[in-house]
């Protein structure tokens, strides 16, 4: 079984707690052959999350309250949680003789999740000087200096944050005193906001190049990126905590929700099984795939 280990990074309110509290319950729905995974271009790999610490626990569970409730529970968080968790993957090699042979893929996962991760602070308005986050930079910026893969996290709709890269990871980069990535990826979270609330959404989403809009927001950190890690390819995707209503594409948040929370596939009367099989997350397990196995799915590389 390959090994490798992964440290995921992003600007505050960039998606992280969403992401990180939503891969459990996308792990369990793509184990039950959801068919929402058809649009992820790598449906017939099998994928399971497992959260290693009492931090990870807590945000997979605060998930599960999204099909109880209609909404999503989940904030920006001000306070700071160290998050791990394993993640495995089988990849189908086929035999020469019929048959495929499954190949299996491990991730350790680390995260720091809190405001601006403990990383981003000049325009997040987080001092990372600050004591109480010294710690865990140093936890992550521990973790990071031995890590395979890199993801870091940006909030598609938010151009003043996206800046904050440009600003601050060269600092963490500097730290590292010398790059460790063999993959990384660059994922744009809060998608369904980029589109029209509209039925058939998802298809123009798709339609949409994830790799054009990553150089609009952060072209000059690229540049940076590559000065460091010249010979690693930079992936990037769309995601999407809240998804689409399956069969109807329409994004699956309730655009009259005052706190823009609710789930729009979410309807008084319906039952459990119901509830569970309107929240379909969008590609929140590619960008994990592609940094445990090689298997790029639907993520695009910058070129």
């Amino acid at each position: 079984m390959a090994e490798s280990k992964v440290v995921i990074v992003g600007p505050s309110k960039s998606g992280k707690t969403c992401y990180l509290s939503t891969l459990a319950v996308a792990g369990w729905k793509r184990a039950a052959a959801s068919e929402s995974y058809s649009n992820d271009g790598s449906s017939d790999l099998r994928c399971v999350v497992k959260p290693i610490n009492q931090a990870m626990q807590d945000l997979s569970k605060n998930a599960q309250k999204i099909v109880i409730e209609g909404r999503f529970p989940i904030n920006a968080t001000m306070q700071v949680s160290n998050c791990e968790f394993d993640f495995e993957v089988e990849v189908p090699r086929r035999k020469f003789l019929g048959g495929n042979a499954w190949v299996k893929h491990h991730s350790h996962v680390h995260a720091i999740d809190g405001p601006g991760g403990s990383i981003f602070g000049t325009i997040g308005g987080v001092a990372t000087v600050d004591e109480r986050l010294k710690e865990y930079r140093e936890q992550l910026v521990s973790h990071a200096k031995v890590a395979d893969g890199l993801l870091l996290c940006i909030d598609a709709t938010d151009e003043e944050s996206a800046g904050a890269y440009f600003i601050d990871l060269p600092d963490l980069i500097q730290e590292l005193e010398h790059w460790p990535f063999k993959r990384l990826v660059i994922l744009l979270t809060k998608a369904e906001k980029l589109v029209p609330h509209e039925l058939g959404a998802i298809d123009q989403l798709k339609s949409m190049s994830a790799a054009k809009y990553v150089t609009y927001l952060i072209g000059p950190t690229l540049g940076m990126l590559r000065s460091y890690g010249a010979d690693v390819p930079i992936a990037c995707g769309w995601c999407s905590a809240f998804g689409f209503v399956p069969g109807e594409g329409t994004p699956n948040y309730n655009p009259q929700s005052e706190e823009d929370d609710q789930l729009l596939s979410v309807l008084p009367g319906m039952t459990m099984p119901q509830k569970i099989r309107s929240w379909e997350p969008f590609r929140m397990l590619e960008p994990l795939i592609y940094l445990a196995s090689g298997e790029r799915g639907s993520l695009e590389l910058i070129e």
